[in-house]
């Protein structure tokens, strides 16, 4: 799965489900301008 992380907390009525910790590691992270963030999670296996 890949998340854009974004700093500010922008109004809107659309949102994606809370990821579950248990299920999901992050494997990358990368960088980009304006303080974003793409993160690459992993499904645990089990």
């Amino acid at each position: 799965m890949l998340v854009t992380e974004v700093p500010e907390s922008p109004d809107g009525d659309t949102f994606f489900p809370e990821r579950d910790a248990e299920r999901w590691v992050a494997v990358d992270r990368t960088p980009l301008d304006d303080g974003l963030v793409v993160v690459e999670y992993e499904r645990r296996r089990g």
